[in-house]
């Protein structure tokens, strides 16, 4: 990558999408997985329950195949894990590898 110093290189990683999720995208808070455990139980479509919480149904989708045990969607333990996964997530950029560093140094 000529001409680009690998100061501009890290600086690009740390704020690709300008640091935060792309625009419209959230996580599913605790109240929105006891919501869809509800309506659930209710005998609404996972299509009406996306309509309901104002989500894409491929979010209710992935949520309850994530999620959902031998008994019925595990709200309590979906929201432990997404819990579970921000603590231990990284802040540290995930491309920009040693490896791939010092290849760029070189070069």
């Amino acid at each position: 990558m000529p001409g680009l110093g690998l100061e501009t290189i890290l600086a690009w990683d740390a704020t690709s999408h300008g640091g935060h999720m792309p625009e419209g995208y959230h996580h599913l808070t605790h109240e929105e997985r006891c919501q869809i455990y509800g309506l659930m139980q209710s005998g609404l479509s996972q299509a009406a329950i996306a309509r309901q919480l104002g989500v894409h149904r491929s979010t209710i989708k992935r949520e309850l195949d994530r999620n959902t045990g031998a008994r019925s969607y595990r709200f309590k333990r979906a929201q432990e894990k997404a819990s579970q996964k921000r603590k231990t997530a990284s802040c540290a950029p995930r491309k920009m590898k040693p490896d791939l560093v010092k290849l760029i140094e070189e070069n």
